[in-house]
Parts: C-alpha cells; sequence; structure tokens
C-alpha cells in the first residue's frame, strides 16, 4: 500500500555544460508522504497543497520546498479549504498566489470550490463564484495551469461525479 503514497523528497535536477544531468535527493523537513495532491511553482520554489495520506485523511497543508528544505505555510487561524484530494492547482505568477479548485474530500462528496492562497500574505480566501454558471462543474482529476500571457490560471478536463470524462476549458 506504501508504494501508492509519493514521498516528497524532492529530487533536484542540475545539467552541466556537458549536458549531463544529476539528481539529487533531498528530504530536509519533509511533509507527510500523500497521494494525489496540488502542486505548482512559484518564484521561490515549488508549492503544494492538500492530498491523501495512508488511511485517508485529506489533508488542507500547504507547504512549499526552496530548493534546500520544506517550510509549512498553513496558517494557524483564519478560513481555509477543507481536506482534498485530486483537485487542480495552479501558482498565479503575477498575483503570487496559489489557485486552486475542486477535487473530493471524502470519494463520495464532489467540490466544485475555488480557493486562492497568498503565497506572501500565508492567508486563505474563498473566490468560488456565487452563480454556479460561472464556476466549471464540481470535478476531480482535473489540471491547471498559469498562463503568463493572458495572465490567468486554465482548468483543463476531469472527472465530474456521473463519471464522465470532461474535455472543456
Amino acid at each position: 500500500m506504501n508504494s501508492i503514497y509519493t514521498t516528497l523528497s524532492v529530487l533536484a535536477l542540475s545539467v552541466a555544460a556537458t549536458a549531463q544531468a544529476d539528481w539529487t535527493a533531498t528530504t530536509s523537513g519533509t511533509p507527510p508522504s500523500r497521494a494525489a495532491l496540488v502542486n505548482g511553482s512559484d518564484l521561490s520554489g515549488f508549492v503544494i497543497f492538500g492530498g491523501n495520506i495512508a488511511g485517508g485523511t485529506k489533508l488542507n497543508e500547504v507547504w512549499r520546498f526552496d530548493g534546500t528544505a520544506w517550510t509549512n505555510l498553513t496558517p494557524a487561524s483564519g478560513p481555509m479549504p477543507i481536506g482534498r484530494h485530486w483537485g487542480g492547482g495552479a501558482v498565479d505568477f503575477a498575483r503570487q498566489k496559489l489557485v486552486i479548485f475542486g477535487g473530493t474530500n471524502d470519494n463520495s462528496t464532489w467540490l466544485g470550490d475555488t480557493w486562492e492562497f497568498d503565497l506572501v500574505a500565508g492567508t486563505w480566501t474563498d473566490v468560488t463564484p456565487a452563480n454556479p454558471a460561472n464556476s466549471p462543474s464540481p470535478r476531480r482529476w482535473t489540471t491547471m495551469s498559469y498562463d503568463s500571457f493572458r495572465g490567468e490560471c486554465l482548468l483543463y478536463g476531469g472527472q465530474d461525479q456521473a463519471n464522465t470524462i470532461l474535455s472543456d476549458t
């Protein structure tokens, strides 16, 4: 069972002038192993959110890896999204915010909420549109990325609660 969980030891890739690549394992301050997490890259490193740990617990932690060590950025209080796995996420570089959407929190509750984590202030804001017609349908297994040309996050596909594979953007 342990093999399905991602151990968050980071492998840093360095490429020498001769185009020889070397990987180095780093485990300093490592967060717990997990599966189905959201991840992205910000201007200071690599950011992860949520996921599923052994035993089925869904997390709502935010961690950053700066190339040397992990730091837990999860706020001690204030509004936060519920723990989840299989959601989508991307870092909005211009605003320094991790944007997450959807996922499931118990394999039967499908989420359609949108949250932003301010990577500078360390706070969460629920930005789910009041009108569901202005938001993607609840889903899991979606992918997101930041479009720096347009200055916006894009979401693609996923699976809805009826097990339909989606191809919308």
